[in-house]
């Protein structure tokens, strides 16, 4: 009904049509059938309404809702590409960034007149990269969830769940939002996160936690709300794995002067963190060509354990990619340098390339390995691999999250409680290979430069507050789990159970007597 109004309100193409400057002076005409119509006859300019789309873009928030449709359809009819399915064209760089920026718009009409063109051309593939028109609003977009207008934070969160793993640079803002002062806010970041999980291509959300792992510690310790409180309990449970295990101090060895030792332990280290380790794969890599032979043989042996986790994404689920994936694997080492670098501008939108760039780090061909090489520093650079830093600043509070958490057991709110004693849960299962395989190390290391080394960097770990006393952790946290799981009914015994259960799984919870698994059969028929 909709569409036919609005073809009822447009006028009949004309021939003799004005050029876009002329139009432009148009675009506040009072009657909305007047703007609608110069918004048609842009969109029918082509190229030649370059200068217009701005302009156009601010039809989407015109009070009218036939003139903002009209201006969304206009923005998608100029998005063409330079070549079918590849690379957007000039007018498609400029009009896409609009539509994403309005989608991030608090107004709810203007995010809709925005969205349906949009999905459309993530949908059809007609402009081939999206992620090389979008990346452009990511910096936006990661400053208006700092924004002091609750409805920007919400609007900014929406849209970034839906932008695909070009947004990963957004994850760590997005973790802090999940524990922001607004209901609404924190509602949109939990969903965007859940669906940006849901991507192929972005890494371990492990990756993102520790540049906002102070900020969500305090909100743990001091705010009043306790809601707030149980998220940002959750958030540092489910993203704080890296700071938990001392990530930044084990990728910093990497990079100092040291033994082979020293090199080997961080690096068998990082191994254990799965794809967590993603933020240190530059070093990793610059490793796997070191003077030692027995510490190239551990990184390539990290390496290879990273690739077998990610696995690879095939050209036909990347059609934006596939031409320089293809190319990437040519025959001809030129080729496959040429591909390296131009995945290596593409930025963010490069990041369902990051399994064959690592490939591509161990080619035969020193200037194609290179390449790769530094498409990988650019992955990282551009956000898309996560950040191991969560210092902040200098005489600032302390960054010591097994402390936080260990502290929030005693909060007044059981709720409060619980979170915390699963997110110590899932903290502790994450770095238990870590944590017992360096404490066996120290112990029992039979080798003096090894053991040596294997102190050494305890005590560097320890100087982190890395969540080293296991058995502490779960002294503490065992009564609180074992209470609610006694209920047998309800989410909070279901909570407790699901925390139970990590620990079993990753061997820091003994069950000979099945006593857990029983318990899990009633809760779960409840």
């Amino acid at each position: 009904m909709a569409q036919l109004l609005e073809q009822r309100l447009l006028p009949k193409p004309r021939r003799d049509r004005p050029a876009a400057p002329e139009l432009l002076h148009r675009l506040d005409e009072d009657h909305p059938r007047e703007r609608m119509a110069v918004v048609g006859d842009l969109a029918a300019l082509g190229d030649s309404a370059a200068i217009a789309v701005s302009s156009i873009a601010r039809r989407l928030e015109d009070p009218n809702g036939h003139v903002r449709r009209a201006a969304a359809r206009a923005l998608g009819e100029l998005s063409v590409a330079e070549t079918w399915g590849r690379t957007p064209g000039s007018l498609a760089a400029a009009a896409v960034p609009q539509l994403v920026r309005r989608l991030a718009d608090p107004d709810p009409n203007v995010r809709k007149a925005a969205q349906k063109p949009f999905q459309e051309l993530r949908g059809t593939g007609a402009i081939g990269d999206m992620g090389v028109a979008v990346a452009p609003v990511v910096p936006d977009l990661d400053k208006q969830l700092c924004d002091e207008d609750w409805l920007q934070r919400e609007a900014a969160a929406r849209a970034a769940g839906g932008l695909g793993c070009v947004a990963a640079p957004l994850l760590p803002r997005l973790l802090a939002a999940v524990a922001d002062s607004s209901h609404q806010v924190r509602k949109a970041a939990k969903a965007s996160l859940e669906s940006l999980c849901a991507c192929e291509d972005l890494e371990d959300l492990r990756c993102f936690g520790a540049p906002v792992a102070l900020e969500l510690q305090e909100k743990l310790k001091h705010d009043e709300d306790w809601r707030v409180r149980c998220a940002a309990a959750w958030a540092l449970g489910t993203a704080g794995g890296a700071v938990a295990v001392g990530a930044r101090k084990l990728a910093e060895v990497l990079t100092s002067r040291g033994e082979k030792e020293d090199y080997m332990l961080a690096l068998e280290a990082l191994s254990n963190l799965g794809l967590a380790a993603a933020p240190a794969l530059p070093e990793i890599v610059r490793k796997m060509f070191d003077d030692e032979e027995a510490v190239r043989e551990t990184a390539k042996v990290v390496h290879a354990k990273f690739l077998m986790l990610r696995g690879q994404v095939p050209p036909s689920q990347a059609p934006e990619l596939g031409r320089l994936l293809r190319k990437l694997n040519h025959k001809d080492p030129w080729y496959r340098k040429e591909a390296a670098e131009e995945l290596a501008e593409l930025g963010p939108a490069a990041g369902p390339a990051l399994p064959q760039l690592l490939e591509s780090v161990r080619d035969d061909d020193f200037d194609a390995s290179v390449a790769a090489t530094k498409a990988l520093q650019a992955l990282r650079e551009a956000g898309m691999l996560g950040n191991f830093d969560g210092r902040g600043a200098e005489g600032g509070p302390d960054l010591d999250i097994g402390a936080a958490l260990l502290g929030a057991l005693n909060d007044p709110e059981w709720t409060v409680q619980l979170h915390a004693a699963e997110a110590l849960a899932r903290l502790a299962a994450a770095v238990a290979s870590a944590v017992l395989k360096l404490a066996e190390r120290v112990e029992r290391e039979t080798e003096v430069d090894a053991q040596r080394a294997a102190k050494k960097l305890w005590k560097a770990l320890q100087k982190e507050r890395a969540l080293l006393e296991l058995g502490e952790v779960l002294d503490a946290i065992l009564p609180v789990l074992l209470d609610r799981v006694a209920e047998l009914d309800g989410p909070k015994a279901l909570m407790a159970l699901g925390a139970l259960e990590l620990l079993h799984k990753s061997g820091l919870l003994q069950d000979p007597e099945g006593h857990l698994a029983e318990a899990g059969e009633v809760i779960r028929e409840e």
